[in-house]
């Protein structure tokens, strides 16, 4: 079984639904009477909306708006300045390239940022996350459509899940009401435990 799989089996405890994984990357997955489907996954350098680094690639460029004047400077701008440790906003061109090397996990860590701004009430930030919710509602949408009855489970995983409200309020404001967000009941670890246990 795939990751996707185990993670889903853990989240829903082996019923039909929905899972969302959203960290690094991100990428949802159904199972509906016995049939599999996936929506997103495409990696990095396509896709993987309302991931982690997409809202941390979203960041830096609201940053460079900000400092251009293209957008109001706020938290966001204020928090990057400071993390960074940056004398000077135009310092963010090497940091990015020289240090970090553009990594994905390292542009996905200012996704902790963009959180940090929101939580503070910064309108861009707060905006970030709205997009990478509504982002994410359209990956379930999709395969919400193949479900017949109301109240499908749609659990979640995955590091941008630690923003809580941040990401699950615009998630909940653009899925479809048939859907219904859920906690996932166990981790991926004992979602691979109950596929042992299955095939033993």
């Amino acid at each position: 079984h795939n990751d996707v799989e185990i993670a889903m089996k853990g989240a829903l405890g082996g019923k039909d639904g929905i899972v969302v994984i959203a960290g690094t990357g991100s990428i949802a997955f159904s199972i509906n009477k016995g049939k599999t489907k996936r929506s997103g996954g495409w990696g990095f350098s396509i896709g993987d909306e309302g991931s982690a680094y997409w809202i941390g690639n979203k960041t830096l460029n609201a940053f460079s708006k900000e400092v251009d004047g293209r957008l109001p400077k706020g938290e966001l701008y204020n928090i990057v300045m400071k993390e960074c440790g940056f004398g000077d906003p135009y310092e963010l061109i090497s940091y990015v390239n020289e240090k970090l090397k553009f990594k994905r996990e390292e542009i996905a860590k200012f996704s902790l940022t963009c959180s940090k701004a929101a939580e503070k009430n910064d309108e861009v930030a707060i905006s970030i996350f709205n997009d990478a919710g509504k982002e994410i509602a359209e990956l379930i949408n999709l395969l919400l459509i193949d479900f017949k009855e109301d109240n499908v489970p749609v659990s979640y995983i995955g590091g941008v899940f630690k923003s809580e409200e941040l990401i699950k309020t615009p998630i909940m404001k653009y899925m479809n009401k048939k859907g219904r967000l859920k906690t996932p009941l166990y981790t991926p670890e004992y979602g691979a435990y109950l596929y042992g246990i299955e095939e033993k």
